[in-house]
């Protein structure tokens, strides 16, 4: 299989657990987010650590789905162009190898 299909069917195969675990968890926080439950009485508030919680797993579920895949495919083009700059600058001229062996 070729890296662009790898690439598609692990990140199709991903997406739903990835999209489930995220959306669990942002849903269970969105009441402590919206409220303004307290520790005890005058402690500190919960909803600023929800509020936090969401936009990181928010972030980092876009992050997992989209930039890795893409930072990974970035990563290979640029390996393989390295390799053929390298194979090119060390190749020996043709005409140069007859002559030696000449």
């Amino acid at each position: 299989m070729t890296r662009d299909e790898a690439d598609v069917r692990g990140a199709r195969d991903r997406f739903r657990p990835i999209l489930m675990t995220a959306a669990t968890t942002i849903l269970g926080l969105v009441p402590l987010a919206v409220g303004n439950t307290v520790v005890g009485s005058g402690g500190p508030a919960y909803y600023p650590m929800a509020r936090t919680i969401i936009g990181g797993l928010a972030f980092s579920t876009i992050v997992s789905l989209v930039a890795v895949p893409m930072a990974y495919i970035g990563l290979d083009k640029f390996k393989n162009w390295s390799l053929g700059i390298w194979r090119h600058a060390t190749r020996r001229p043709a005409k140069a190898a007859q002559v030696s062996a000449g």
